[in-house]
């Protein structure tokens, strides 16, 4: 769902994000549009998998809020954030467009862009904490 958003967001005024196209257009250089997105799409869904698990095996029991649903979820928004960061201040400029002027925290892009990365995060955030909310250990069955 995130990855649909993300390219939705034009249709809010933000820039697109297509990362699939990005991912493939790094992986994939030489390859037709429609190969790039494949492989990219690929990759993507490959990244969002092992972030999830990563979150959901070493993470999200290190935050300090209850497992409840509002907690799980602010855990999982939490984690977006750091990953929009970490996405925001080196995979964008010195990854996916190095040498574009990208500069501190992918701003010589606009805001938009910045505003859009981290709004893509809390997205996937939101659908990750949904997906893994853990019950309280004395709430379990």
């Amino acid at each position: 769902m995130t990855t649909a958003f993300g390219i939705w967001f034009r249709g809010f005024g933000l820039p697109t994000l297509s990362w699939p196209a990005v991912n493939g257009a790094i992986i994939f250089p030489t390859g037709s549009p429609v190969a790039q997105f494949a492989v990219g799409e690929l990759v993507h869904t490959l990244d969002g998998l092992a972030f999830a698990l990563l979150f959901a095996l070493v993470v999200h029991h290190r935050i300090p809020l209850r497992n409840t649903t509002p907690g799980n979820l602010a855990k999982a928004i939490i984690y977006g954030t750091v990953l929009a960061v970490i996405s925001a201040a080196w995979w964008v400029p010195y990854v996916a467009f190095p040498h574009s002027g990208a500069g501190v925290f992918s701003s010589g892009f606009g805001w938009k862009l910045v505003f859009g990365i981290f709004l893509w995060h809390w997205i996937y955030g939101y659908f990750l904490g949904t997906v893994y909310s853990p019950l309280p250990a004395d709430e379990s069955v």
